[in-house]
């Protein structure tokens, strides 16, 4: 297996010449190539201000490949990476499972930090990176005692791992979809970075204040992605807590608790939040009625389906599907 080695990057264009060399192709408008006898795909880079890179892969690759950063201390950027598809990581000698519905979805280490990662052959890998530099960061965290003020002031090394929740997902999609279409401007990539990281801290932060309170272990959380997946595949009609709670071997009242603590809302919320959004996303592509889509959710009744819709978006269905015409 090949193995690419990069040190952590002192400049915004440090990661992509670093690639480019190892590949022996040239950079164009940012962009690089993934020769065909490795695959098919490119990388992105993107350098919307001084203190932010945003990097974006969308390869497949013939044969697996092995990234190697190099930990170098006193870097000045951190990279947040969202990993967006099934992958290994290596940190400390300890192998993780990272992806969009594992547990650790995104990564975040110190510059002295090294890690591997692996692209396996023959599968479609999608991965967003935001790198900002320290010195902004701290100047825009007003809260001292805020858990990531803390990472970054600290003189330990770090590495944290968070999930992508549907709130960072449907960032994420909206920064993929210009990308895919060339819509891409710096005020955008601006904008909708910054949103991204502002809910990535928030979550982070919340996160360890839950952590702090309750005694849910890794195998829980592990757990609790299982479940919500299980609602997610079983959307128009979620099973009840008590099945929900034996398929994972937890009294239903853990379970109840400790999904609200992990996910922010209760099963019955998510399920209901996550069944809208689809609704939403069906009604936006302008091929379906609003009965369409409340009988394809597992509404036998539209005005239930009306009711909840109006309540999550505060627009009745009919005239968001009525708006969508206008535009």
């Amino acid at each position: 297996m090949q193995t690419i080695k990069y040190p952590a990057i002192e400049h915004p264009d440090d990661w992509l010449k670093c690639i480019a060399k190892e590949f022996s192709k040239s950079i164009h408008n940012n962009c690089l190539e993934i020769p065909k006898h490795l695959g098919k795909g490119e990388f992105r880079q993107y350098y919307p201000c001084e203190w932010l890179t945003v990097s974006y892969l969308k390869i497949s690759l013939n044969e697996a490949i092995e990234f190697q950063r190099i930990g170098m201390p006193n870097r000045p950027y951190i990279p947040v990476v969202f990993y967006l598809a099934d992958a290994k990581q290596v940190v400390d000698n300890k192998q993780y499972q990272v992806g969009m519905h594992k547990p650790n979805g995104i990564f975040m280490p110190s510059p002295d930090i090294e890690s591997k990662w692996v692209i396996p052959a023959n599968e479609s890998i999608t991965n967003l990176t935001l790198a900002f530099k320290k010195e902004w960061l701290l100047s825009q965290i007003q809260d001292s005692g805020a858990y990531i003020s803390q990472l970054i002031n600290n003189k330990d090394s770090f590495y944290v791992f968070e999930s992508i929740t549907p709130t960072l997902l449907r960032t994420i999609e909206k920064i993929e979809n210009e990308i895919e279409s060339n819509q891409l401007c710096k005020l955008s990539i601006y904008s909708s970075t910054i949103q991204l990281f502002t809910q990535f801290t928030k979550q982070l932060n919340n996160r360890e204040k839950l952590n702090a309170k309750s005694n849910i272990t890794s195998y829980d959380v592990k757990k609790l992605f299982e479940i919500r997946q299980l609602i997610l595949d079983n959307i128009t009609d979620v099973p009840l807590i008590e099945t929900l709670a034996s398929k994972v071997a937890m009294s239903s009242s853990k379970l109840q608790k400790s999904f609200k603590l992990v996910f922010g809302k209760s099963i019955t919320q998510y399920a209901l939040r996550e069944k809208m959004r689809m609704a939403k996303d069906m009604l936006s592509t302008q091929s379906y009625s609003v009965s369409d889509v409340a009988y394809k959710l597992g509404y036998s009744n539209v005005s239930h389906f009306a009711k909840a819709f109006n309540k999550c978006y505060q627009i009745n269905p009919g005239a968001y599907l009525e708006s969508l015409a206008c535009l």
